[in-house]
């Protein structure tokens, strides 16, 4: 992405947080804000912590919980587990008392999903499985497929491939009756990776191009990027190398113009171990060292980003208790 592009992004972002509405605009701005946090966590929660400052003060119990949400989401995102799930239950609280349906159900989807990443796959059933009754029950089809998908991915987890696939043609399927081109590029995605785990990589290619073409229509350039870089994973265990180098080349391209340090690290890595396996390693180790580089620069960037991240979210809570005693 060039710099005038993200001032443009942030600006967007910054005149939501002030601007935003009730209903539908206040929530697509809290998934704007999830997008935004891929590259640029401090930045994200800043805009939450402002807004979640002028919902104490208006005593709006809503916007608070989602606020909390969407800050247990940016901590999941960076692995602070256990930070989110204070606030996902801070969330479920409010929800709870406002008997806020809709809203139960995408926080208990994103508890489920944290309880995937603390390897807690029994509760994460739970909370899957709450959040999809409450989606159905409501007619959310969005959160059903969201939650369908999620499931899959969790019995991917525990190579139950078969379960695996069930639901993510579920999710698949309402995706597609809904028109949600970018929901159904998801879901390529996962099942090519199901494919993958299995070493059935035609089948396996087949769905990550699908996911490639939605993302393209979507304008997607985040989830392109992984999805070419996995179709340049499977030429390279196919030993179609020329084919490999060329799509890994492309997603590292696409990274350096959006300024991915993550996917210029990992699509670098790749090459590397391709070249290797062509046996020219003086190409080899040229990626090698660029990759070393990137992740050294990578965690440079990190180490700074986590510390404006935190810091943030400190005065945000001390913020709040200081309204809350003047209330």
């Amino acid at each position: 992405m060039r710099i005038s592009d993200k001032i443009i992004l942030f600006l967007l972002f910054f005149i939501q947080l002030f601007l935003w509405q009730p209903g539908t605009a206040q929530v697509e701005s809290f998934k704007d804000i999830r997008g935004l946090s891929q590259n640029h966590p401090d930045s994200a929660i800043m805009l939450v912590k402002k807004r979640y400052a002028k919902a104490v003060t208006d005593k709006d119990l809503l916007l608070q919980a989602n606020c909390l949400q969407a800050i247990g989401w940016l901590c999941v995102n960076q692995g602070h587990y256990g930070q989110a799930q204070d606030y996902y239950f801070q969330a479920d609280r409010i929800y709870t008392q406002l008997n806020s349906k809709q809203h139960l159900a995408s926080n208990w989807s994103d508890i489920g999903e944290l309880n995937i990443f603390n390897k807690q796959h029994d509760l994460a059933k739970v909370y899957f499985n709450k959040a999809l009754h409450s989606f159905r029950t409501e007619g959310d089809k969005n959160g059903e497929a969201g939650t369908l998908g999620n499931i899959g991915h969790l019995f991917e987890k525990e190579a139950n491939y078969d379960s695996a696939f069930v639901y993510q043609n579920l999710a698949l399927s309402i995706y597609s009756s809904i028109g949600n081109k970018n929901g159904e590029a998801k879901i390529h995605e996962n099942l090519g990776s199901i494919y993958e785990d299995l070493a059935r990589y035609d089948s396996a290619f087949f769905h990550f191009e699908k996911a490639r073409t939605l993302y393209t229509e979507t304008k997607d350039n985040y989830g392109k990027i992984v999805v070419i870089n996995n179709m340049g994973d499977i030429f390279r265990k196919t030993n179609k190398y020329p084919e490999s180098i060329k799509l890994t080349q492309l997603a590292y391209q696409m990274a350096e113009n959006l300024g991915d340090v993550y996917q210029m690290a990992a699509t670098t890595k790749d090459l590397s171990r391709t070249y290797a396996l062509r046996e020219q390693m003086d190409s080899a180790y040229f990626y090698a060292e660029k990759s070393r580089k990137l992740v050294l620069e990578l965690y440079s960037v990190d180490g700074a980003r986590h510390t404006a991240f935190f810091q943030a979210l400190y005065d945000m809570n001390q913020q709040a208790e200081e309204i809350e005693k003047l209330q």
